[in-house]
């Protein structure tokens, strides 16, 4: 199964004394899943027919359900098509979700500010979504030996997923991406994707597309990235001989704030001098620039360790730093990464 996580943010990146590359804002999530369909015998009762319809639903919401688990779903808020469902993110953001009612649709995501953006389901033929297990929407057979399936959950978020069923299910699934003018994607660092803006004082990161992963039947990792092609995330899955069937793959596109402080490889080393300082006090945290610095002066001794720990092996390892805050300027996170 292949999923893939959408999120629409607002954050807007500033400079930090010079030193910061960028601030990106994200917001809650968007998944899509897999579904399963069933051929329908020729000539059987209409009542058999939706029977198995149903069955097949059921079977195919489990086994999404199996890797992504199912405590963080919203059964209560899907609707298919419409207007789409509201949610409010941890960090206290509406975000608009809206799940297509049929395959050919897209999932999209909004901010209360009315900046989104949408992802084409890899369909090839037109199913209608079903309802199933706790709260996945599933489009069975939506592409050849392939379910696919959507999830919202309760942090405002949704998750597209592919079920690769047999060898015979396409290697290679296209996401088309409908990006408002003016928005590109750029590496996220991750394997994933941030969806940008440039703005007058920096950039805005309207979206994030979360590094993908897959599973087969064992819930063992299997292979997988992405490329961008054409105006589509791409995502390949590398299964082999002795890859257990059903796949599951998931791509995750998540909405809701956060601004994330990004920092280059040559910048972690020249600020490494200051940032040894930080457990000692407060008056290092100016390495951080104006939003940075403001919440750093605030952290306990532990936090601004471990701060501390990471930039070092950051800076030994030649790896870059992202630092997390949420738009309420609460530190949430540190973590470095190869780039």
């Amino acid at each position: 199964m292949i999923t893939r996580r959408l999120s629409v943010a607002g954050g807007r990146a500033k400079e930090m004394g010079g030193k910061m590359k960028q601030i990106h804002r994200s917001a809650g999530t968007l998944v899509a899943a897999v579904a399963a369909g069933s051929l329908l015998l020729l000539g059987a009762p209409a009542a058999a027919a939706g029977s198995n319809v149903a069955y097949e639903a059921q079977r195919a919401a489990e086994i999404v359900e199996k890797a992504t688990g199912a405590s963080d779903l919203r059964p209560d808020s899907v609707v298919l098509g419409g207007g789409g469902n509201s949610f409010v993110s941890s960090a206290g953001d509406i975000t608009t979700v809206r799940v297509p009612a049929e395959s050919g649709g897209r999932v999209e995501a909004f901010a209360s500010d009315g900046r989104g953006f949408g992802l084409g389901l890899p369909e090839t033929a037109s199913v209608t979504g079903v309802k199933a297990g706790a709260g996945t929407v599933v489009y069975p057979n939506a592409a050849k030996a392939t379910d696919i399936a959507v999830q919202l959950t309760a942090d405002g978020s949704a998750r597209a997923l592919v079920t690769l069923k047999d060898r015979t299910a396409p290697k290679e699934h296209r996401f088309d991406l409908r990006l408002a003018e003016g928005m590109d994607l750029q590496p996220g660092g991750d394997g994933g994707y941030l969806v940008v803006k440039e703005a007058a004082d920096g950039v805005e990161v309207v979206g994030k597309i979360d590094a993908p992963w897959a599973k087969d039947a064992h819930g063992d990792p299997i292979a997988t990235h992405y490329k961008v092609d054409g105006g589509a995330l791409v995502q390949t899955v590398e299964v082999n001989e002795s890859t257990a069937f059903p796949v599951v793959a998931d791509p995750k596109v998540s909405f809701g704030r956060g601004i994330y402080l990004k920092y280059s490889k040559g910048e972690v080393k020249s600020l490494l001098p200051k940032i040894r300082y930080l457990p000692a006090g407060s008056s290092a945290c100016g390495a951080f620039g104006t939003v940075g610095g403001m919440v750093c002066g605030v952290l306990s001794y532990g936090v601004l360790n471990n701060i501390k720990n990471v930039w070092e092996y950051a800076a030994a390892n030649g790896r870059c730093i992202e630092v997390k805050l949420t738009y309420a300027s609460v530190y949430t996170g540190i973590k470095h990464y190869a780039c």
